[in-house]
């Protein structure tokens, strides 16, 4: 994580910004789909 915040920090190594925007677009799918998943397991098991 701390290599991830230097690089976005510093700029080291040239962040390529569009790659990194597309992905963090990709992580919000995801954590997205984690939540309704524990929603629906909440629905059912509380």
């Amino acid at each position: 994580a701390n290599g991830l915040r230097n690089r976005i920090v510093h700029d080291y190594n040239g962040l390529d910004n569009e790659i990194a925007f597309n992905r963090v677009i990709d992580l919000l799918k995801y954590l997205k789909k984690f939540m309704e998943e524990v929603k629906e397991w909440l629905k059912k098991n509380c």
